[in-house]
């Protein structure tokens, strides 16, 4: 079982290697994301009350808590440029809106509003039908999450890969209990989590199937059990 507040972050770099950042426990890392150059990581940590942004500076080996900067305790939703090292995203203090973090080649950052005009929670784009999604390093594709009601008033997942230029997808898994999903550092692969792994395929406590999903070859495998 999961113990809230003892959430450890660990990564995958680009040689293979699976190493744990020296920082603090999270209490609940919703989603991370690799800015264009891989120099900076950013980490949402969802606690009962709080959405804060994190930073985690692999150059400087520093961790930035963007909400105590200027980001406020309430962010929605966040996105890298593709550009350069400028950091988006929907936060605030209750009420939000549109907010910029810029990084310097020394280690140096500036916050500033992008709109003075209020916003609200939302995702910052979407070109297809779904409930959530994530785009690849390159930015080329969009893993897109699907959600249906069953027969049984279940409601069922499915996960699914778009070219943003031409539109097209193509189904990853279909009818399925998707908890959590991202694109590995280089895009070649997709990871996901399925709550419906049959009952005689669990261990134990671990319920949670994490597979990975090479695109190349468009095949799936289950990697561990959590």
């Amino acid at each position: 079982p999961v113990k809230v507040g003892y959430i450890k972050l660990w990564i995958l770099d680009p040689n293979g290697r699976v190493q744990q950042l020296d920082v603090p426990d999270f209490y609940w890392i919703d989603t991370a994301a690799f800015s264009a150059d891989g120099r900076y990581l950013c980490i949402l940590d969802v606690s009962i009350e709080n959405r804060v942004l994190y930073i985690y500076d692999f150059a400087l080996s520093k961790l930035i808590n963007l909400g105590e900067e200027g980001f406020g305790n309430q962010t929605a939703a966040y996105a890298w440029s593709d550009l350069s090292d400028a950091l988006y995203a929907m936060t605030g203090y209750g009420s939000m809106q549109m907010m910029s973090c810029m990084f310097a080649r020394d280690g140096t950052f500036r916050i500033s509003a992008v709109e003075e005009t209020p916003g609200s929670e939302g995702r910052l784009g979407k070109i297809t039908k779904g409930i959530d999604f994530d785009i690849s390093p390159d930015g080329k594709t969009m893993l897109v999450l699907e959600a249906a009601a069953s027969g049984d008033e279940e409601v069922l997942t499915s996960l699914k890969l778009c070219d943003i230029e031409t539109g097209e997808s193509e189904y990853i898994v279909k009818n399925a209990d998707i908890t959590g999903f991202c694109f590995s550092q280089n895009g070649s692969k997709v990871y996901y989590m399925d709550a419906s792994v049959p009952a005689e395929q669990t261990i134990g406590e671990y319920k949670y199937g994490l597979f990975s999903y090479d695109v190349a070859s468009a095949s799936a495998q289950q990697s561990a059990l959590c």
